[in-house]
């Protein structure tokens, strides 16, 4: 009925046979919750669930979590209560009602607002964002006992004060040994999550989990989930990534240990998407879905959509995006998500949806089937007929009755649209360097082309090479998935530790045809790997889809990967959730070099640009320059990583890295940008290092060990912001480049003003004055000013470096630490701090704010005591080192966040209404990221 919201909060149990679907709203806020069964493909009503005595406003169904065998659910409400429901012989009946224990200030404020229960129903977890004094947060764990449930037991973070409404989101996994729980308000909105185990000896703090980058107000764990062991998580960040778009974080555990593996990231990420609001992850933490309801975006003018990520061989990749049938702006599609534990079946609520009445509601089945293989286009929505009977229950109940397939890509697609027979995959081998004819590279992808299976094309022509393919004509597009290698041309090979890189085959362009290898719609999961790629007008490489892999490859280069040989640009990436490169170290990446253009041009969303050497020679010793290293003007996209194994060598172009046109919340980290390989030894760019054209949120290095760059040695700046703000620039080693080694525009030191008002380039952010600087035993004891906005908390970052900028100001050759400081009314702070020495005469300092414009370095002060020798350079930052500090009363910290209401907004009481009609299905979408995915 209109206004019931059918599917705001979905559920599935292990095997996907049982589902919840609520309506909070029905029955003039009272709410409900369906419970279906599935036999097959077909979905049928089983009962209505409500709380014990229905009061308007409860909100009955804010929250829910069913089972392993499907017989037992905790269903939430608003009214501060959570309610467990078991099933015995197909009836469901109320079994217990739990409540927030007593002890806590407003202990019951949003109890019931996230709830979920283990595998076998011995364990609840609720949360109540709203507790505490001020909307601190809480959540309890509560222990079955036969059919009794004890009173709760509070989980009690560490590092958690202020607004901060944790248990906003609450996950367990099976056994109920791991809870992770989220706290999306602390730290002034950028949110964090919280992980306890439970141990013979009971439940304990295990670790807090916080996004790299952080970003303010992206409320990090809006949504939490971990799969059957607990060792891998999803966290959705709803206000974090593109314009306030949203991301997703994977993180994995090994101990207690918790670490950033990936950020998954929207298709097509627009303000207000909130990608990340919803989610689930399959019991073996492979498969994620994330939801974006749009409900952020002026008007809720958004349909919904719900995009699915795999991890495939280690790295995070966006498969498909699904979508209502006959989706309409305002309906909200993927504000619930319910998924089986294998990942196979996904049942996803549209509450927004106006085909029953305005806002009735409606909910979608989706089923993973690996035995068909359409092609699907990205933006493809068709009218399709439902596959199965929707016929109302006497008593008008919402009745879920749409399925769906997705394929071995693997692609959600329903039923009715798919019309291949699937066949055996073809293997098909290329005999002959000629252009065309039988044996031919353009014959095999001809026929991969025309087969819908999955297929793979390798070498064998006979001699010993290296062979040359020289095209007259482009080949065809490629349009199905397919494994191009021609790293199986016999004595071919990718190189590894024990055997060098020896390419055989050369796809050449003769510098006339437009592009060599071209990827387009329906081509998702297709991999390429050892060609020298030469020669190419336009593109050695263009990537119109997403999901494809490039590795082992040279592209403007020869097979030796000695002499330039170049295209347009080496690899451009249209599409999103591509990796150019990967982890397998040596073996993966591609030399990319000799190119006019980019080596690497990236206009999409969620792109990997991994381990990679980009502007020099295989041996990564000598450059053979692009135009530029990178070029980067879409969103959400990677350049390098935290390992050794993401490390991309940039060095030898003109730009190593250009980030323009508005392009946002890109991240380039752990990379040798101006070094060889050894990242020691100069191979400067010829411009810049990076530089950042209008963009927004971009980071350069990071918080975390191995984000941090090493920028070196490049003729211009190190890093030079000419427009754009909120650029974070930290944790890198930044050294010996020509001119400043952080340059906000217009060119050359922009001094401090007054109150630090001004705007431009990070906003210009004032830098801080050292004061003094002396070693004081093994230490390095610095003091010093930070002027800038009043009642503000800074990041201040501390470096050495050997030698000087000409103009006196930076660089930052050795990362000495951090410290957070804040300003008093005045704008004014002063701090002393003391950290280990590292090798270096001159101490500077930068300042980032609150929304991560990070200064310029500050003038450089010669440190008291340090000897003129040089030192030996060391690389790789330390992160960990922590300052001691003393602060005078003019800098006592006086900044108080503004209080962030909990209650979430809803839609206003009405009279009561029939529950909604029927729903139904779903369309097939296209590939979305990751991302990846991710993520953060």
């Amino acid at each position: 009925a209109a206004n019931d919201t059918f599917g705001a909060q979905t559920s599935l149990n292990a095997d996907g046979t049982t589902g919840l679907i609520a309506a909070p709203s029905a029955n003039s806020d009272a709410g409900s919750v369906y419970v279906y069964t599935r036999s097959g493909d077909v979905w049928s009503f089983q009962q209505e669930l409500s709380a014990p005595s229905p009061t308007s406003g409860d909100r009955f169904g804010a929250a829910l979590a069913l089972t392993d065998d499907g017989n037992t659910a905790i269903i939430g409400a608003e009214n501060d209560s959570a309610y467990i429901f078991t099933r015995v012989n197909n009836v469901w009946s109320l079994q217990a009602t739990l409540s927030a224990p007593p002890g806590i200030v407003n202990g019951g404020a949003g109890f019931g607002l996230a709830v979920d229960i283990s595998a076998a129903g011995g364990f609840a977890l609720v949360g109540a964002p709203g507790a505490g004094q001020p909307a601190t947060g809480a959540v309890y764990v509560f222990t079955r006992s036969g059919q009794t449930w004890d009173q709760g037991l509070s989980l009690p973070p560490d590092d958690l004060t202020g607004v901060a409404a944790l248990g906003e989101s609450v996950t367990l996994n099976s056994a109920a040994t791991t809870a992770l729980v989220g706290a999306p308000q602390t730290d002034f909105g950028t949110g964090a999550a919280f992980a306890f185990v439970r141990e013979f000896a009971g439940w304990r703090f295990q670790n807090r989990l916080d996004p790299d980058p952080e970003i303010l107000n992206g409320e990090f764990g809006g949504a939490v989930d971990v799969s059957t062991d607990g060792n891998v998580a999803l966290i959705g960040a709803p206000q974090d990534g593109l314009t306030v778009s949203g991301a997703a974080y994977i993180f994995k555990r090994s101990g207690d240990d918790w670490t950033q593996d990936d950020i998954l990231g929207a298709f097509n990420p627009a303000p207000g998407d909130r990608f990340g609001g919803s989610l689930a992850l399959s019991g073996d933490g492979l498969r994620a879905l994330v939801g974006f309801d749009g409900t952020g975006a002026a008007g809720s003018t958004l349909n919904g959509t719900v995009a699915v990520f795999e991890e495939i061989i280690g790295e995070w990749r966006g498969t498909q995006q699904l979508n209502a049938i006959s989706g309409a702006p305002g309906d909200r599609f993927g504000a619930g998500i319910g998924l089986s534990r294998d990942g196979q079946i996904a049942l996803i609520g549209a509450p927004g949806d106006d085909d029953a009445g305005s806002n009735a509601g409606s909910a979608f089945a989706f089923r993973f089937d690996p035995s068909i293989t359409p092609t699907f286009t990205p933006t493809f929505t068709p009218t399709i007929t439902d596959t199965a009977t929707s016929t109302p229950t006497p008593s008008d109940t919402p009745t879920a009755t749409s399925t769906s397939q997705f394929t071995d890509t693997p692609t959600f697609t329903p039923t009715a649209t798919n019309t291949a027979t699937p066949g055996s995959p073809l293997n098909l081998v290329v005999t002959s360097s000629a252009d065309t004819g039988p044996g031919s590279l353009r014959q095999a992808l001809i026929e991969a082309n025309a087969d819908p299976s999955v297929d793979t094309i390798t070498f064998n022509i006979p001699g010993p090479g290296p062979h040359v393919i020289v095209l007259a004509s482009e080949l065809p597009p490629i349009v199905g998935p397919v494994t191009i290698d021609a790293a199986s041309e016999p004595n071919a090979t990718c190189s590894d530790s024990d055997n060098p890189r020896n390419l055989l085959v050369t796809l050449d362009g003769t510098n006339t045809i437009p592009n060599g290898f071209r990827f387009e719609s329906g081509a998702a999961g297709s991999f390429v790997q050892g060609f020298a790629i030469t020669r190419f007008a336009q593109s050695g490489v263009l990537i119109n889809t997403n999901g494809i892999t490039v590795a082992c490859n040279h592209i403007g280069v020869d097979v030796a990967g000695a002499l330039a040989r170049g295209n347009g640009a080496g690899v451009t990436a249209n599409g999103n959730n591509n990796l150019i490169g990967g982890t397998l170290e040596g073996v993966s990446r591609n030399v990319i070099s000799g190119n006019s253009a980019a080596g690497v041009n990236i206009t999409g969303v969620g792109n990997d640009v991994f381990g990679n050497y980009i502007g020099t020679a295989s041996s990564g010793l000598t450059a053979i320059g692009n135009g530029t290293g990178v070029l980067i003007t879409g969103g959400n996209n990677d350049i390098g990583g935290t390992t050794f194994r993401e490390r991309n060598i940039i060095s030898g172009n003109g730009d190593g890295v250009t980030i323009d046109n508005a392009a946002a919340s890109n991240r380039v980290r752990g990379n040798y940008i101006g070094t060889t390989v050894n990242g020691t030894a100069p191979l400067g760019n010829t411009i810049t290092g990076v530089r950042i054209t209008n963009g927004i949120g971009n980071g350069i290095g990071g918080t975390t060990p191995g984000t941090g760059n090493i920028i070196a040695y490049n003729t211009d700046d190190g890093v030079f912001v000419e427009t754009g703000d909120t650029n974070p620039i930290l944790g890198n080693q930044i050294f010996a480049n020509g001119d400043l080694g952080i340059d906000l525009a217009p060119d050359g030191v922009n001094f401090n003003d007054a109150d630090d008002g001004d705007s431009g380039p990070n906003q210009r952010q004032n830098f801080p004055v050292i004061t003094s600087a002396s070693l004081s035993g093994p230490n390095i004891s610095l003091a010093g000013t930070l002027s800038s906005q009043p009642n503000t908390l800074y990041r201040l970052e501390f470096f050495a470096s050997q030698d000087c900028d000409p103009l006196d100001h930076g660089e930052g050759e050795n990362f000495l630490g951090f410290f957070l400081v804040s300003t008093n009314d005045l704008g004014l702070a002063t701090f002393i701090v003391s950290f280990p020495q590292q090798p270096g005469r001159f101490a500077t300092v930068t300042a980032t704010d609150p929304l991560d414009n990070t200064s310029e370095f500050s003038a450089c002060r010669l440190i008291l005591g340090t000897v003129t020798n040089t030192p030996t350079f060391t690389p790789t930052p330390t992160f960990t080192l922590t300052p001691s500090l003393t602060l005078t009363p003019s800098n006592t910290p006086t900044f108080t966040p503004t209080p962030i209401t909990d209650t979430p907004t809803h839609p206003p009481t009405l009279a009561q209404t029939p529950p909604p009609d029927t729903k139904t299905p779903p369309n097939p979408g296209h590939p979305a990221r990751q991302p990846p995915p991710a993520a953060r």
